[in-house]
């Protein structure tokens, strides 16, 4: 367990209600097995339609099963990251996918999908296989910062994207040089007024926990940017625009960051907090697998 340095950080508001009532887990999985069967059966997957990340906020949010989140989490990074590769796939190209009892190949369907990405889902999709140790679907999306399908609403974020790509050793560049770009740029971009400003609430409280990971700060140091950040990330989600928001449930980055101090150093963060969790970053994660579905059951009830 986390040895306390700081008091918890914990749900509130919509968020709280939401974890004392996460839903039928038994219903989700029956739905998450039925659509995997449909895919075998077509030979084609969207693989960004799968609902493994309701299921996984779910299930992490029932508690009673670490285990499972953990597979889980696995399999949502697997698809949310092929629903990238999927979208720039090239004429001529294909995408393997595995399911539960094959592998389906296939092209892009014009007819039927959407092939331009967000800048920002690119970027949380990154921090996403960082933390699941997916280096090789971070290290593709570092280097599509400048592909014409990604749309990005500002230059900040591209330069955030490669910031994150140097310091994990994805790509070249110098992390001052680009933290200090990122801090121009994004001081120029519009806010919407009234609303807190990710810049100062999620990135830069992040970036500062990530120059102490990789720096080499002492623990005390590290433990004192990392409950700042998590401070800053719960009030952010906790604005009443967001706070319902199947986003911000935990922070990718801050976990990501977490595990890697753990890794390194065998820092914890020095307090409980539902924004990272523990199991999140001090277990080791599973191989993709489905076999963690079988225990859900229609008959079976939260």
């Amino acid at each position: 367990m986390t040895t306390q340095q700081y008091p918890p950080i914990n749900y509130d508001g919509a968020r709280k209600v939401y974890k004392e009532q996460p839903g039928n887990i038994a219903a989700l999985t029956d739905i998450i097995t039925t659509e995997l069967a449909e895919s075998e059966g077509w030979n084609y997957v969207n693989p960004g339609d799968l609902g493994f990340a309701i299921y996984t906020r779910s299930l992490y949010l029932k508690l009673a099963d670490i285990d499972s989140a953990l597979h889980s989490l696995v399999a949502w990074q697997y698809f949310e990251s092929k629903s990238i590769e999927y979208a720039l796939l090239e004429d001529g190209e294909k995408i393997t996918i595995s399911l539960p009892n094959k592998e389906v190949s296939f092209g892009f369907h014009t007819d039927r999908d959407y092939r331009r990405i967000q800048g920002g889902d690119l970027y949380g999709l990154t921090w996403f296989s960082l933390l699941c140790e997916d280096f090789d679907s971070a290290r593709r999306f570092v280097k599509t910062v400048d592909h014409p399908q990604i749309k990005w609403l500002g230059q900040s974020g591209k330069v955030l994207l490669r910031l994150i790509g140097c310091v994990f050793g994805l790509s070249d560049g110098e992390p001052m040089d680009l933290i200090q770009e990122y801090v121009n740029l994004s001081a120029s971009e519009p806010v919407n007024h009234g609303e807190l400003d990710a810049v100062t609430y999620l990135h830069l409280p992040m970036i500062d926990v990530m120059m102490k990971v990789f720096g080499g700060a002492d623990e005390k140091t590290y433990q004192k940017a990392m409950f700042s950040a998590v401070q800053n990330h719960q009030e952010y989600w906790s604005q009443p625009r967001l706070n319902d928001s199947k986003h911000g449930y935990f922070s990718m980055q801050l976990t990501t960051l977490a595990k890697v101090a753990f890794a390194r150093y065998g820092y914890r963060i020095g307090f409980e907090t539902d924004y990272v969790p523990e199991a999140f970053y001090t277990r080791p994660l599973p191989t993709l697998s489905y076999d963690f579905l079988n225990k859900y059951t229609a008959q079976e009830h939260d």
